[in-house]
């Protein structure tokens, strides 16, 4: 901006590239700027711009011509010619708009147009802007584009074509042509989506196929979650697979050879499995696969090393994960073929382990010798993955044990000797503990868990009932128009008339139920793999047997009792056991190596902090960066448009998420803006700086109302094209008409506006008597092949051209079709096709001969052009040769193979019937069997779930004697016969819960074993349950492994063995005998009763040793008091445990499966016909109470002499030392103990 002195005004000056808004002003006379597409600026008025010149002319006319190129077949030219008039209305032959070879199918022109048989296009002109579209095609393949030149001067030399790629039906590669950008270029905003050429009259576009179809489609894209449930006695294993992903070639799910498939539901719908090349599998039709199966693997007996396959199924997978359930008394030593696993033996170990227990090994070997080192690398290697404690005890005693060596005499040892000493009866009692645990686990393995109830889990859900199930639908958009038919990919074949579905089922068939899925949880094992796994990958198992595992329980009772005597240096000298726990020659290299542990971390593993700083600063920066809005930056809320004769104004109403630079209308240099406001100010603009030489106006964050103002080169039809949508558009003006709007709404993106005077002459325009002539028939056959239990074929005729009128064509029958639709005239293999004028298509139905092999042919013509689609049933395996389909979409309509031929073009159908595997169709899932003992007679039930593909019966046998009171299904009664013990129950499709109740005339004996029933049938989840009377004395029980354990019996042995030891102890008034009825009273009420009472015999005997004699007052006084309150308890315990006995329940220590004393619950993981049995040995409560009445007068008449003697053991020496002491001599009898 400035002022410019000037004797003598130039002609031009070029303006720079960034000045936007011009304003000029001549001796301060405001005067509109004479801008060139150079970007000069005129000054005198003599000099015209070529612009200007062409406009002077009468008679003007332009022409734009744009190709769309549809890779379609039939191949497909879209033709739009833009024109701009100007002059009088005239006749023109424009030029060449179709090329040779192409048949036109539509002609659309609001002028008066005609295409001659040479293909040029003839049109009545009047002044205005006019737009013709002319759809052709070419039926065949297309590998040249020959752009035709044409003689008449009105065609443009150069056009712009746009190729739109069909990759489902081929891929080709564009050759010959200048590649543009089509945001740069005057195409039709939604022909910009596709590659735009440049060309040039005479020049030829070549298009190389690449690829035709889809020969090779995609890799399969699958996942596999997998559950593994280890059989109980070891001989196979159940899998349980869940598959999701996406089927995109084979379209047969078939299971590895070593897997044998029992069930398979895909997308919650029941398959028959089927046996195809004497694989297992399903055949497949939905692109979006949810699968669970359930199989079963048989592994080697006698073997502890198992090979099993990773995946289970003839399919590579993206992702594999596995959990595999181990039953009691199992272990996995260690786990081979995938990246990591957990809960195995070896896995319980890591570098730092083994480095700390070698460390503790040489500082043993170095205290206590070699046998000691040994024992403690032995111990450490059984004890250690059990119960990480143990190490890190012993390693604190061994610490105490190498300090005391070097520590001088004085406080500081006595006070790690007192710590040592504690530590080592701390280290004793956690090895009872572990002892006691481990020999429990070494009879019993169920008390691993015995909390846990083995089959209390929900029954596995299923997709029942097992009917037919139709979900090929698909459908097909209806035509607006033909341009916009051309503009979308190939569709889907219509939906499929209803009397004529797939039949997806054989009736004859039944799916299979499989062999039930295990329900119980216990040990797990998880397998990860961190990449895809292909199908011929194994895993490798080390199994440890239940019985294997029974022995490593003993031998880690037998080192927990080595360790301790390693440990206190207990060695037999001179014929007696001597204890040295303080007592070693001293070991420098020991101590070190003890030191050198106690500085190292005493963490297992090291877990960085999750989330660490980085990944923290990381999600701050991302929080805090600024959000990139685009493309929807900036929108257009309201627009108004002013004009007042030349001079136009746009009010915007603006709202931008964030600072932008805003792309002004583009008006082709129509209109001249000079002024922009923001809010009401001066703001400024610059040029986009690109090949499109567009304004822009920085707009700030925020709501704002942007005025551009600017002038016209003169009153004619001009348009403004946004680049971003606008809304709410409101035009005032006298001068012009506007067109593309629609209540105030943007049809597309360009807004038109012609001169009032152009439109009247356009109106009063007398119309041409131009005549377009009239179109070749042609057609599209679509042939849709449905193969289900039955053959049929629906072909649809749809109308190409002509749009409307007449069409009678002649169509081919395939071999071995045969019509069934009414009013379909046939003769000699051939259709009759009428389609009366308004008629858009024409649908007949026919039936097919089922034979293995089938041919299609499209006939070489003119008139139509073929497609064909394939449904196939999963009855049907469907393989072809030749012509490869077009490439699957993601519809969900399934598979449905889709070919498009060229004329002359075949293709050969393999069609084979996969046999049904044999397999159960009826699975017993889950089984619960409750039995009520009683007086006189007893009391069963039997519930049974019971899963059936096809209608069946359950034969059902109770013992002889039952009398049957109920039968229901699924909550229904049926009628029985009460005195027949065979119950036979019909059974539809489905699932079913089947209730029977029987009574039988047996009552409680000493000896009851459950009664046995028959269900004839093979079951898994078997669960049996016992209620035993409240006024019974359950001493023994046995069934089935995973079941109850009586622990008392353990208990009593303990107890004798213990009775006999403390028996040997002089001073005390027990013998064994005493000791072990006295336990044994005190273990039927409450076992931590005996540990208060036996140290209160203990303290009361160290009480009378002579060590209490040295002690002080302080000391003396503080034993006293303990023992006081030590009698207290042992009297209320023995007091407590009379009651308890005479009138209370024995504690049998009854656990496992989480029975009880009055709940006995067994499980079978699975078994054959008759289920298993369980039995326990009872007396009646009374014979327990009479024991405990005799063991209380017993204790009545004993825990006389103990207290006596336990009063004579508190009194010696005195009950209680006041601050004066006195001689034993010089005390009177009356003041001896105060």
């Amino acid at each position: 901006a400035g002022f410019i002195p000037w004797q003598r005004i130039p002609e031009s000056i070029l303006l720079p590239p960034s000045a936007a808004l011009v304003s000029l002003k001549i001796d301060d006379r405001l005067i509109p700027p004479n801008i060139d597409a150079e970007g000069r600026l005129w000054f005198s008025a003599r000099v015209s711009r070529p612009e200007q010149a062409e406009q002077a002319s009468e008679d003007k006319l332009t022409v734009r011509v744009y190709r769309r190129l549809v890779d379609e077949i039939p191949f497909v030219m879209e033709t739009r010619v833009d024109l701009e008039v100007a002059g009088k209305a005239r006749e023109v032959v424009l030029g060449k708009i179709l090329f040779d070879a192409f048949t036109p199918r539509a002609i659309h022109s609001p002028l008066p147009a005609r295409v001659d048989g040479d293909g040029r296009l003839r049109m009545q002109l009047r002044a205005g802007q006019w737009q013709v579209q002319l759809l052709a095609h070419h039926n065949g393949p297309v590998e040249k584009v020959f752009f035709e030149t044409s003689e008449e001067g009105f065609w443009p030399e150069e056009e712009i074509w746009v190729f739109e790629a069909r990759p489902a039906l081929r891929q080709v590669r564009v050759e010959g042509a200048e590649g543009l950008d089509p945001s740069q270029t005057a195409l039709p905003q939604r022909w910009q989506q596709w590659p735009a050429y440049h060309v040039r009259q005479g020049q030829v576009i070549s298009l190389m196929e690449l690829r035709r179809g889809d020969p090779q489609p995609a890799p399969n894209q699958l996942n596999i979650n997998r559950d593994l449930w280890l059989d109980f006695n070891g001989t196979g294993l159940t899998a349980r697979d869940h598959i999701q992903g996406s089927m995109n070639r084979g379209w047969r799910l078939q299971v590895d050879p070593g897997q044998q498939l029992g069930s398979l539901t895909l997308n919650g719908d029941p398959q028959v499995i089927t046996v195809s090349d004497g694989v297992q599998g399903v055949e497949v039709r939905q692109n979006h696969l949810q699968a669970q199966a359930l199989s079963r693997l048989m592994l080697k007996p006698g073997t502890h090393k198992q090979r099993l396959p990773a995946v289970g199924w003839l399919h590579d997978m993206d992702r594999v994960s596995a959990t595999l359930h181990i039953p009691p008394g199992w272990r996995v030593l260690m786990a081979a073929g995938m990246e990591r696993s957990t809960n195995t033996w070896v896995d319980s170990w890591n570098v730092w382990d083994v480095f700390i227990v070698l460390i503790t090994v040489a500082a043993m070997l170095k205290l206590r010798g070699l046998w000691s080192g040994v024992i403690t690398g032995a111990s450490l290697l059984l004890i250690y993955p059990e119960a990480t404690l143990f190490l890190y005890l012993l390693l604190n005693v061994i610490a105490v044990m190498a300090l005391l060596f070097v520590l001088p005499t004085g406080r500081l040892k006595k006070l790690f000797t007192l710590y040592g000493t504690a530590s080592a009866l701390l280290l004793v009692l956690w090895l009872l503990s572990f002892m006691v645990q481990q020999a429990r686990l070494g009879l019993y393995p169920q008390l691993a868990q015995p909390w846990n109830q083995m089959g209390s889990g929900p029954v596995a859900e299923h997709s029942l009932p097992f009917s037919q199930q139709d979900d090929m639908a698909s459908g097909m958009d209806k035509m607006e128009n033909l341009a916009r038919s051309v503009a979308e990919p190939a569709a889907v074949l219509p939906a499929v008339a209803p009397r004529e579905r797939l039949e997806q089922r054989d009736p004859n068939l039944a799916a299979q139920t499989g062999p039930g899925q295990p329900n119980w949880q216990w040990e797990r094992t998880i397998l990860h793999w961190a990449g895809p796994v292909t199908a011929g990958e194994t895993i490798t198992l080390w199994l440890l047997a239940p019985m294997e595992n029974r022995i490593l329980c003993w031998l880690r009772v037998l080192l927990s009792v080595l360790v301790i005597a390693a440990l206190f240096g207990l060695s037999r000298r001179a014929g007696q056991w001597q204890w040295s726990l303080w007592r070693a020659p001293l070991s420098s290299s020991a101590l070190a190596l003890v030191v050198m542990v106690l500085l190292l971390p005493t963490t297992r593993q090291a877990h960085a902090e999750f989330p660490d700083q980085n990944l923290l600063r990381e999600l701050a920066q991302y929080q805090l960066q600024r959000q990139d809005c685009t493309p929807a930056c900036l929108s257009i809320v309201r627009t108004v448009l002013v004009s007042e004769a030349t001079r136009v104004t746009a009010h915007f109403t603006l709202n931008a998420q964030q600072a932008v630079y805003w792309t002004l209308p583009d008006s082709q240099k129509q209109w001249r803006v000079d002024s922009v406001l923001l809010n009401g100010e001066p703001h400024s603009a610059t040029w986009s700086g690109d090949q499109s030489g567009r304004m822009l106006v920085f707009v700030p964050a925020g709501d704002h109302r942007v005025s551009v103002s600017g002038n016209l080169e003169s009153l004619k039809a001009f348009q403004l094209t946004f680049g971003v949508q606008p809304h709410n558009i409101e035009v005032n003006s006298q001068d012009f008409i506007v067109q593309g709007l629609d209540n105030g709404r943007l049809l597309s993106n360009t807004l038109y506006l012609h001169p009032v005077d152009s439109a009247r002459q356009a109106v009063s325009s007398e119309p041409s008597q131009i005549t377009p002539d009239p179109m070749a028939a042609f057609v599209t056959v679509q042939r849709t092949l449905r193969l289900g239990r039955n053959w049929y074929m629906e072909t649809r005729v749809q109308r190409v051209a002509p749009l409307d009128g007449g069409i009678n064509l002649d169509i081919p029958l395939i071999a071995g079709e045969s019509v069934t639709s009414r009013d379909v005239e046939v003769e000699s293999g051939r259709t009759r096709v009428v389609l009366r004028p308004g008629e858009k298509q024409l649908t007949w139905f026919s039936s097919l001969e089922k034979t293995s092999m089938l041919t299609l042919s499209a006939e070489a013509t003119a008139h139509w052009a073929e497609q064909w689609q394939v449904e196939v049933s999963p009855l049907w395996h469907l393989a072809y040769e030749g012509l490869a389909p077009a490439k699957e979409g993601t519809s969900g309509a399934g598979w449905q193979p889709r070919w498009y031929p060229y004329p002359g073009e075949g293709l050969t159908l393999k069609i084979t019937r996969p046999e049904a595997m044999a397999g159960a169709t009826k699975t017993i899932d889950q089984v619960k069997q409750v039995w009520e003992p009683g007086v006189r007679e007893s009391r069963g039930n039997l519930r049974l779930h019971v899963l059936t593909s096809k209608g069946s019966e359950q034969r059902i046998e109770l013992p002889q004697d039952a009398r049957v009171k109920s039968v229901k299904v699924n909550e229904e009664l049926r009628a029985v016969d009460e005195q027949n013990p065979l119950l036979i129950v019909p059974l539809n499709p489905g699932q079913h819960w089947i209730d029977v109740e029987w009574r039988q005339p047996q009552g409680i004996l000493w000896q009851n074993p459950s009664p046995v029933v028959d269900i004839n049938d093979d079951y898994v989840n078997h669960q049996l349950r016992v209620n035993v009377p409240r006024n019974r004395w359950v001493l023994f029980v046995g069934g089935p492994d995973m079941g109850p354990a009586i622990l008392f019996w353990g208990v009593l042995l303990v107890l004798v063995l213990v009775g006999f030891v403390l028996g040997r102890f002089q001073g005390l008034p027990l013998r064994s005998w005493h000791w072990i009825v006295l336990m044994v009273g005190l273990c039927a009420g409450w076992v931590e009763t005996i540990v208060p009472v036996v140290a209160w015999f203990f303290l009361l005997h160290q009480r009378r040793q002579p060590w209490v004699k040295k002690l002080n007052r302080v000391q003396f006084n503080a034993l006293q008091a303990v023992i006081v309150l030590l009698s207290l308890t042992t009297l209320a315990a023995l007091l407590a445990a009379v009651p308890k006995g005479l009138i209370g329940s024995p504690d049998m220590g009854v656990t496992g499966n989480a029975s009880s004393q009055y709940a006995l619950n067994w499980f079978v993981d699975r078994g054959t016909g008759a289920l298993r049995s369980a039995w326990f040995v009872s007396v009646p409560i009374w014979i327990y109470r009479l024991l405990m009445l005799v063991w209380s007068l017993w204790l009545v008449v004993h825990i006389l002499r103990w207290l006596q003697w336990g009063w004579m053991a508190f009194t010696d020496g005195g009950y209680w030392r006041s601050g004066v002491v006195l001689d034993n001599a010089d005390q009177e009898p009356g003041m001896k103990g105060k």
